[in-house]
């Protein structure tokens, strides 16, 4: 269920604009690894907090089952942003129940339409049930980041990072 949860909530993070606006922090990296996992808006955690806080009240798990989905959230996100890169033929087979390091670093394209997809943490299943699953082409481009800020030296400065969301109506 928390996975389910955090498929539509990375999801909205995507598709509504006043969430993007802090999202896109997270995607201002050009080279996705595991720092990228830490990237975030200020903004995104709190209100990501308050959007889980009030899922767990009206879900009631028990304080482990509740740490236990953050746990398991957090990991595989270090997962999925990490340079692993497993055998093609194991990796075909693998991405067909988690979301791999290769899927998710299509979901950082520069390119719009390859990165509103691949929304999952940890099942792959969802974004094949909501039609959002899009598994890397040897066409896809390649770039990855936001392309406004691709080129701003200061677009990972920490106020930069602050200051973004409040600037931008995108």
């Amino acid at each position: 269920l928390y996975d389910f949860l955090d498929y539509w909530w990375h999801r909205w993070n995507h598709t509504l604009s006043f969430l993007w606006r802090f999202h896109r922090s997270h995607h201002t990296d050009t080279h996705v690894d595991t720092t990228t996992a830490l990237r975030f808006h200020p903004g995104e955690l709190l209100f990501s907090a308050i959007f889980k806080g009030a899922w767990v009240l009206l879900w009631g798990p028990s304080l482990w089952g509740f740490l236990g989905a953050e746990i398991a959230i957090s990991t595989f996100s270090q997962f999925h942003h990490s340079n692993l890169v497993f055998f093609p033929k194991a990796e075909i087979w693998i991405r067909k129940i988690i979301i791999t390091p290769v899927i998710h670093a299509s979901h950082h394209s520069v390119h719009t339409h390859i990165r509103n997809q691949n929304y999952s943490t940890i099942l792959s299943l969802w974004d094949r049930i909501f039609g959002s699953y899009h598994p890397p082409l040897p066409s896809d481009p390649q770039e990855m980041g936001v392309e406004d800020l691709r080129d701003e030296k200061k677009a990972h400065s920490l106020p930069q990072v602050f200051i973004e969301p409040l600037r931008r109506k995108t």
